[in-house]
């Protein structure tokens, strides 16, 4: 797909020539790239990223709001998202990340219920090779928001690491369910199914299914 503009912003070819990308700190030229109505741009990857961290309310460059209904937990959470973005690209993810699990911390302390919290510290966990605590924070991410396809599919990949194929079936179709746009749901299901496929009781059609799954992933994250 094209360039794509948030509500508001400039067209993304008038912001993104020479601009550099607050996540990689590589330029953005236009092709591929997200405007944002601060004026900032950043690549259309980089940005699924941070939303796949529970980023949503605030520019990574400037801290500008992106939509107007952005609360100052939520910035936080953005800010960690970002931290943890950033953090793994680095050879010591681990390190770069623990100042986002401390800001993550506080916002849960004061926002338990917060789903975009929960969803960006089960990221920290899982840089820091903690599955346990990190199923225990995505399954919290879907509790409070139950309709997030983000978070119910990263529960999905979570759960299809622990061989846990049915549960993650299940999370695969419910993001689908809640999205039929998003991409990380369709590529957890490409994956469960690459794994149901390498078991001795699997069926014939369970390759071709992860085949039609990573198709979808790539078309739906190509918009």
């Amino acid at each position: 797909g094209g360039p794509a503009s948030a509500p508001g912003a400039p067209p993304v070819e008038e912001v993104a020539q020479g601009a550099a990308c607050p996540v990689c700190a590589m330029l953005v030229l236009g092709e591929g790239g997200e405007a944002l109505p601060c004026g900032h741009a950043l690549h259309s990857g980089c940005a699924r990223a941070l939303r796949r961290l529970g980023a949503a309310g605030v520019c990574q460059g400037c801290r500008g709001p992106l939509s107007a209904g952005a609360s100052e937990p939520q910035r936080v959470v953005d800010e960690a998202a970002l931290m943890i973005a950033q953090a793994a690209l680095t050879p010591d993810p681990r390190r770069v990340s623990a100042l986002a699990e401390k800001l993550l911390q506080g916002v849960l302390t004061e926002s338990p219920s917060r789903s975009s919290a929960h969803l960006a510290y089960a990221a920290c966990l899982a840089l820091r090779g903690d599955a346990d605590a990190e199923l225990v924070e995505l399954r919290a991410a879907v509790e409070f928001a139950p309709k997030s396809a983000w978070a119910r599919a990263a529960l999905a990949l979570a759960l299809s690491r622990r061989g846990d194929l049915d549960g993650a079936l299940a999370e695969c179709k419910a993001a689908t369910e809640a999205d039929d746009r998003c991409a990380d749901a369709y590529y957890a299901y490409g994956c469960v199914m690459e794994q149901r496929a390498a078991l001795p009781s699997a069926e014939a059609e369970d390759l071709a299914a992860a085949d039609m799954a990573f198709r979808m992933a790539g078309a739906h994250d190509a918009r």
